[in-house]
């Protein structure tokens, strides 16, 4: 890691010794996401790795592809009990 914490460039994606993921399951990820609106706890269980991991893929926080276009984020509701 960089001194900010930042992984270095030849440490980022699949070249990072601890990525779980690889480019070919990121975009199996966001076409599943897309195409059948996948729950993000369905794809996480799928793919070993956890919530957070899969937002950060499919809203393209993280795993980032300048030609895809993730889908507009949902405002959030807190559910009344």
């Amino acid at each position: 890691m960089g001194s900010d914490g930042a992984p270095r460039p030849g440490q980022q994606g699949e070249r990072n010794s601890q990525a779980v993921l690889t480019w070919e399951k990121v975009r199996g990820i966001r076409q599943e996401r897309t195409t059948s609106n996948t729950p993000y706890r369905v794809l996480a269980d799928k793919y070993g790795v956890s919530l957070s991991a899969i937002r950060h893929v499919v809203h393209n926080t993280q795993w980032i592809d300048p030609s895809y276009t993730p889908p507009p984020r949902r405002p959030y509701t807190r559910k009344e009990n």
